[in-house]
């Protein structure tokens, strides 16, 4: 059976995360420097700093205890809402742009995203998305419950993409923890990206969660593609 339709992960599959967390940072260090006069530069390349060394969690305190700011939890909660909820300064790189228009002269285009609504709402229009894609879910609007492992997600695109059995269908991402498991299940083909420098890059798991094709750039979908004809 051909492959009909294309369904990609959002975050470090269509681009890189890491400009989102730029922007959101940025954000965040304007707050601190108007609310504690911490020059705004200083407190963004701490938060940089912190997140280039590995860390996920407890950035914004980090950050503030390296300042030397007493804050309560009330602040946190601040920063952290401006985070998320800032509208992001971020970019479709021209060649990703090109492969998708280029894609989408013989295939459906998807997208199956996890993360909070509101802000991968903003990411996608950000990187003027939907007027790419046939289908856009997600995940988040039917309940944290239903992110990627569920099989939800892939469910729903293909059923938004005129009824497509799985078999018709390719999925790309970039999270072993999460983005085969569900899709595999639902009987569609998983391809890996595997870009450097990205979160998950050196990550191994075993076969159970792994795609079934791995491709060290998005580009190289065009060969998996001429594989499964």
């Amino acid at each position: 059976m051909s492959i009909r339709a294309l369904l990609f992960d959002l975050d470090d599959t269509l681009y890189d995360e890491k400009q989102f967390v730029e922007s959101g940072f940025s954000k965040v260090a304007e707050f601190v420097e108007d609310k504690f006069k911490i020059e705004k530069k200083v407190y963004y390349k701490i938060l940089i700093d912190i997140f280039n060394g590995g860390s996920r969690g407890n950035i914004f305190n980090s950050a503030l205890e390296k300042v030397n700011i007493a804050y309560k939890e009330n602040i946190i909660r601040a920063m952290v809402r401006i985070y998320r909820e800032h509208n992001p300064k971020i970019k479709l790189a021209e060649d990703i742009k090109s492969l998708l228009i280029k894609l989408r002269e013989i295939y459906s285009l998807g997208i199956v995203t996890d993360g909070y609504f509101k802000v991968q709402k903003k990411k996608v229009q950000a990187l003027r998305l939907e007027e790419m894609f046939d289908s856009i879910i997600y995940t988040d609007e039917y309940g944290r419950e239903y992110w990627k492992p569920n099989v939800l997600g892939y469910k729903l695109a293909l059923k938004e993409l005129k009824g497509l059995l799985p078999e018709e269908a390719v999925y790309i991402g970039d999270n072993p923890y999460k983005d085969f498991i569900g899709a595999k299940k639902v009987g569609i083909t998983t391809v890996r990206v595997i870009n450097q420098n990205r979160e998950y890059s050196n990550i191994r798991l075993n076969k159970g969660y792994e795609a079934d094709y791995e491709i060290r750039e998005l580009h190289e979908i065009i060969n998996v593609l001429k594989a499964l004809k």
